[in-house]
């Protein structure tokens, strides 16, 4: 790069009315003081010092000493331009990270028609980064997930330039249940809620602008996304429209309420296409508590969908609660007891069709890497009217992040 400059610039000394020896000698001289001297490196001021007094004493004419400077200068040209073609790359590499976590189960059922195993419930890795300043970026893929064709999670930019309207582009989590903007790997609970499972969706391809205001007493999301889910394309022309309000009026605070945080969001879209098109409308109320050692979550959703056709709609809604406390050990271990509740309700029009969950659970954590849970599920599944059934289950997992 530098080198190959001299190079060309001595060639260029050598050929203009036969240059002497000595000007090409004082050219390599000065480029190594400034380019590669480890310990001395001078200055362009030093160097019109140092031409002004070969100057003055008579070893070089002042012709030769601009010439001289003007391959100086060519050559920390260059190099400032392959510098700038490189910044983006050394940006990129310096701030990559690549982490991820993998979640080994065991399921029991007591109830026919499911199998106990034990499986892969998830594999994911990430590469993350800034690519330059105020651009950050995330790519994930949950290896498990890969053989049903859905192998990407996350895949979006982000460009953070203003931090009140931060722009994210790809497919990212809508702004959406609080739940599933948690991530799996800090759940407290093995499985997600089942309302928030069926009501709800974690990923979407579009466009979301997002940020704090008012020194992070509200933080809020706007997404225009295809309504589809991830990795799948759009089914209609029409866009979903996902708005979420947080509000954690006492964050700044060291009491109690510190912890405390209530959220709405609302998402809206046509669905489908001819006959089958639909409206949806989904509705999400969250409250969330954390203080020191003890966590708290809930939250209640609606859903309503309209088939355009016939103009018939059935609503939808659940709602979660959930307790959790961890208790410190010895070595950055801890212990952590879980409670959880939710209730499911798939069409509001039909008796006797919720679908109930209570759960008791365990985590155990060694170090920060490693969480070991075991959760007891009670299940009451109201089926049409008919006699009710309990289904009862058993999970329990290794999780183990990088």
């Amino acid at each position: 790069m530098g080198k190959e400059e001299v190079r060309r610039e001595t060639v260029i000394l050598k050929n203009k009315g036969g240059a002497k020896m000595k000007r090409w000698l004082i050219f390599l001289a000065l480029t190594g003081l400034l380019f590669w001297a480890p310990q001395a490196k001078a200055s362009k001021e030093e160097m019109y010092i140092l031409l002004n007094l070969l100057v003055e004493k008579g070893t070089i004419t002042k012709d030769e000493s601009k010439e001289i400077m003007t391959a100086v200068e060519n050559i920390a040209k260059k190099q400032k331009q392959d510098a700038e073609k490189n910044s983006i790359k050394t940006a990129a590499a310096k701030n990559m990270k690549i982490g991820g976590y993998g979640q080994i189960r065991y399921d029991n059922y007591e109830y026919k028609g499911k199998i106990d195993e034990f499986y892969a419930k998830r594999v994911r890795a990430a590469i993350s980064g800034d690519i330059i300043d105020n651009v950050a970026y995330k790519i994930e893929f949950d290896l498990v997930k890969g053989k049903n064709n859905d192998l990407l999670t996350d895949a979006w930019v982000k460009f953070t330039h203003f931090p009140q309207a931060n722009i994210t582009l790809g497919q990212f989590k809508i702004p959406y249940s609080e739940e599933y903007l948690t991530s799996s790997s800090a759940l407290d609970t093995i499985e997600r809620s089942l309302p928030v499972g069926k009501i709800s969706q974690e990923y979407d391809r579009g466009i979301m602008v997002s940020g704090d205001l008012f020194d992070k007493i509200v933080n809020y999301g706007v997404a225009l996304v295809n309504g589809a889910g991830p990795n799948t394309s759009d089914d209609n022309e029409s866009k979903d429209i996902v708005a979420r309000l947080v509000f954690s009026p006492w964050a700044k605070s060291s009491n109690a309420l510190s912890g405390l945080m209530v959220a709405t969001a609302y998402q809206t879209g046509e669905q489908k296409t001819g006959a089958n098109a639909e409206d949806r409308v989904r509705n999400v109320f969250t409250l969330k508590y954390n203080y020191k050692n003890f966590r708290a979550l809930a939250e209640y959703l609606t859903q309503d969908v309209e088939k355009k056709a016939t103009n018939v709609s059935t609503k939808s809604d659940g709602y979660f609660v959930q307790v959790a406390y961890n208790f410190p050990l010895s070595n950055s271990n801890s212990i952590e007891p879980v409670l959880k509740y939710e209730v499911y309700d798939p069409n509001t029009k039909v008796s006797k069709n919720t679908q109930t969950i209570f759960t008791t659970g365990l985590n155990y954590y060694l170090g920060k890497n490693v969480k070991f849970s075991t959760n007891y599920r009670w299940r009451s599944d109201d089926k049409g009217g008919k006699i009710e059934t309990n289904s009862n289950e058993w999970f329990s997992q290794v999780q183990i992040k990088y």
